[in-house]
């Protein structure tokens, strides 16, 4: 196999994501029906709270007591959401895999509910609280710092940067997941060894094109809602009902224009997470090959 090249790898994410449009549209719908209900779970939990939080942020000089007492209060219903997420995200991320790394047909996109998939929610968590504790020591570092007297920025940057390296480093668990049945965090370690400089290149490619996709996609939807609504006699009111989600009193072809938008975004996420995932993909077998 050719040595792993971050352009490479990212339009072959592409091309594996243009050969399957079925597929992926099965994988956006899961996606879709997963973050409504994660939206659901979050507004029935955090209720009221939430809602104040919602208006609160959105005023004009918000206060940021009021605002830190109404996060603390969310945060509950934030945290089940995230959690929910994470859970079936993780099914999510198994299906991708199972088609990149199984030929044949794969009923319903690959999407199942087994061991494999606990594998792979079991590596996500491992790798999330690694992070998660190298964040949290990055902080400690720099409250030490300032009570030394010292600029707290210089190790609260450098600890960033060690949770960025870190994260590059154990991309590859996923995969490894998957691929060999087992989960393993210094496997990805040794794996990507030499090729860190070329794995974050193929990372911060794929994030530019997909902000870059996200751009146009909210300028796009802007103008058509900007459009409907002054076609419609409806004129600004209108628009910022729209972009803000607010049905009531919204016209229908405003609010079909503001489903279509988040359709188009649920999409876009897809693709980024399966060309990714592909991306770790072809690192693994690249890595394979050099480490033998």
């Amino acid at each position: 196999m050719a040595r792993f090249l971050p352009t490479d790898a990212v339009f072959a994410g592409f091309r594996f994501v243009r050969e399957r449009p079925a597929t992926v549209l099965v994988w956006a719908a899961y996606l879709l029906v997963l973050l409504a209900v994660a939206s659901v779970a979050m507004f029935d939990i955090g209720g009221d709270a939430l809602t104040s939080l919602m208006i609160a942020s959105q005023g004009a000089k918000p206060d940021p007591a009021k605002l830190v007492k109404l996060m603390e209060q969310v945060a509950p219903a934030s945290l089940f959401a995230e959690l929910l997420i994470t859970v079936f995200g993780a099914v999510l991320a198994t299906a991708i895999l199972r088609v990149r790394l199984t030929p044949g047909p794969h009923p319903w996109g690959g999407l199942k509910l087994g061991g494999d998939e606990l594998r792979m929610l079991a590596g996500t968590l491992l790798v999330m609280i690694c992070v998660f504790c190298l964040s949290m020591a990055a902080g400690v570092f720099a409250d030490l710092a300032g009570e030394f007297g010292l600029p707290p920025l210089i190790p609260l940057s450098l600890g960033l940067l060690l949770v960025l390296a870190v994260q590059v480093r154990l991309s590859l668990v996923g995969v490894i997941c998957q691929a060999e049945g087992r989960i393993s965090l210094p496997r990805s370690i040794h794996l990507t060894k030499g090729m860190f400089w070329r794995l974050l290149g193929a990372y911060v490619l794929l994030a530019a094109i997909t902000l870059v996709i996200l751009f146009l996609l909210a300028v796009i939807f802007a103008a058509l809602i900007g459009a409907a609504a002054m076609a419609t006699g409806g004129g600004v009111n209108q628009m910022a009902l729209a972009l803000q989600g607010r049905f009531a009193d919204l016209n229908p072809l405003l609010a079909v224009l503001y489903v279509a938008s988040n359709l188009a975004q649920v999409w876009v996420i897809v693709v980024f997470l399966a060309v990714f995932l592909n991306i770790t993909t072809e690192a693994y077998k690249s890595g394979i090959v050099e480490r033998s």
